[in-house]
């Protein structure tokens, strides 16, 4: 199997993964400048995420490689499986409290 189709398939899981992080981000109460400063948290947990999501995207595992075999095609799937949990960990870290909580921020870093 050519490394192109892995590749896209891999792209395709990242943007997921971005996407749900980006849909758990919340509006502030209030139209006023202040108020996205009261979640400065949770903005600076999703910021510090999609930095290592992009991280794991930028990551060209697949440039070297010519064919993908079985093994490759068995350990791609656990090399997905970290990023998978972004959205996950991000908003439980997110609704911690009192914030940062020992476990959700565990959780958090084990992914990165």
């Amino acid at each position: 199997m050519e490394t192109n189709r892995v590749g896209a398939c891999c792209d395709g899981v990242i943007a997921v993964v971005i996407t749900i992080m980006v849909l758990e981000l919340k509006l502030p109460h209030q139209p006023t400048w202040q108020a996205p400063l009261g979640g400065a948290h949770a903005f600076m947990t999703h910021l510090l995420g999609f930095i290592c999501v992009g991280l794991y995207w930028n990551h060209h595992r697949f440039a070297a490689c010519r064919q993908v075999d079985g093994k490759v095609m068995r350990a791609n799937p656990l090399f997905l499986f970290r990023p998978s949990l972004f959205p996950f960990t991000t908003a439980r870290l997110d609704d911690a409290e009192p914030y940062p909580a020992p476990v959700p921020t565990r959780a958090y870093g084990s992914c990165c």
